[in-house]
């Protein structure tokens, strides 16, 4: 009886969501899930995170597929650019494992610790991607794609600005107060829409 060989499974798993098909699949269902859950209630009044409160099974099933997208998008972009960092990938892996650990430490009120870590690991998501995909974008400018300033120009200065106010809120009020989903939904649609353009975009790959 032949012995299971785990390295080879985990290989051909890795393989397989890392597609160009597959990785444009996930963005698709992440993109699609997240607007239709974030609207569920007024994303005004509540974040993505008390609505998971009330669906925390629909909660989980989306923190899942927006890690996956999320992260089989970045090492993606990493092997079709030639990027090779070990850190990175590491991180990379990391923050999106992050996001499922944070469908399971959402709570209704404020619950010293659990809470925190709740909002730690959402942070580690948004902050950690966008860190990585611009890591890469600079890569390739080095290579000659100037086209990759583009988007990084357009973007990065929306998205630091709704992190800064995010992590300030957190910091200034409490990680219950002073937020609301709209300010969630935006950096994580604009790191969608960047892995989208990046992988399946062929127009920035041309050497200016």
């Amino acid at each position: 009886m032949s012995k299971l060989n785990f390295n080879k499974s985990g290989k051909g798993v890795y393989e397989f969501f890392l597609k160009e098909k597959i990785t444009f699949g996930t963005l698709f269902a992440a993109v699609g899930m997240l607007l239709v859950f974030s609207f569920i209630k007024d994303p005004e009044v509540y974040t993505i995170s008390l609505i998971g409160v009330e669906h925390p099974a629909l909660f989980f099933i989306l923190c899942s597929v927006m890690g996956l997208a999320c992260g089989s998008n970045i090492l993606y972009f990493f092997r079709k650019s030639g990027f090779k960092s070990r850190v990175c990938y590491v991180l990379t892996c990391l923050a999106n494992i992050a996001m499922v650990i944070a469908s399971f430490t959402m709570t209704e009120g404020y619950v010293h610790i659990v809470t925190e870590l709740h909002w730690a690991m959402a942070l580690m998501f948004m902050i950690i991607n966008p860190v990585m995909i611009l890591l890469c974008a600079v890569h390739l400018i080095k290579q000659g794609c100037k086209n990759y300033l583009i988007p990084i120009a357009v973007f990065a200065p929306v998205y630091l600005a709704d992190v800064l106010y995010i992590g300030k809120t957190f910091l200034s009020e409490g990680p219950m107060d002073g937020k609301n989903g709209i300010i969630e939904i935006i950096p994580i649609t604009m790191t969608f829409i960047l892995l989208v353009i990046f992988n399946h975009t062929s127009f920035l790959n041309k050497k200016k």
